[in-house]
């Protein structure tokens, strides 16, 4: 349990901030192709009060404590008819969250590898026995897990979206009326080997490839 706790005081500031930029960004791109909605309703800031979800930050302070960590933010509202071209601005809202967390993941990289060529020691060879050192690799860990969580094809995850707008018309409507499903239908995709597929080894292999190019 200690270990526990150890890990969620690490984790937990890196994940507000990684998801209040993500929700902020949907907010902020929304804004962009012409639906104030978020900004109008006080989305459009980096205050993480306006984002958190009371269920789903409970849901991941639970999870954490068990061994992951899983939760969800309250969505930022978009109002379909102030976009100009729906589909298509609807999918770069979408992508404007993980490509968020993509960037926050190579900032976390770029404060790690300073910390390795400033560190009086070689956090290489001695396993990040840093506090420093893991909270910069907790960063990179975080974000990359959020961008494949938010990526999978199912509505309302950001990946749905964009698989809306990607598709014609016909398959883009079927996709989307699987929305009041996807949470379901995401819930039984973590108990199953498609999981591995589409979060858990994407993730890992784009974090074992940043570290290798950082020189790790």
């Amino acid at each position: 349990m200690a270990e526990s706790l150890y890990r969620l005081i690490l984790f937990l500031p890196i994940f507000v901030l990684a998801v209040v930029i993500h929700e902020c960004a949907h907010a902020w791109m929304a804004d962009r192709r012409g639906d104030p909605t978020g900004r109008e309703m006080g989305r459009l800031t980096l205050d993480p009060r306006p984002h958190l979800d009371p269920w789903g930050s409970l849901m991941f302070l639970i999870s954490s404590l068990m061994g992951f960590g899983f939760g969800w933010a309250k969505p930022v509202p978009v109002d379909p008819r102030n976009l100009k071209n729906p589909r298509r601005d609807m999918m770069w809202i979408a992508l404007a969250g993980p490509g968020s967390n993509f960037l926050q993941a190579l900032a976390w990289l770029g404060l790690f590898y300073l910390a390795v060529r400033l560190a009086p020691v070689n956090w290489w060879n001695v396993g990040l026995g840093s506090t420093l050192g893991e909270l910069l690799l907790y960063g990179v860990v975080i974000n990359i897990f959020l961008l494949f969580f938010n990526l999978v094809p199912l509505p309302p995850l950001d990946g749905g979206r964009i698989l809306v707008g990607l598709l014609p018309a016909q398959p883009a409507a079927a996709v989307a009326r699987l929305e009041p499903f996807g949470f379901l239908l995401f819930l039984i995709i973590i108990g199953t080997p498609l999981y591995r597929i589409l979060i858990l080894g994407p993730a890992n292999w784009l974090i074992r490839l940043l570290l290798r190019l950082l020189g790790g």
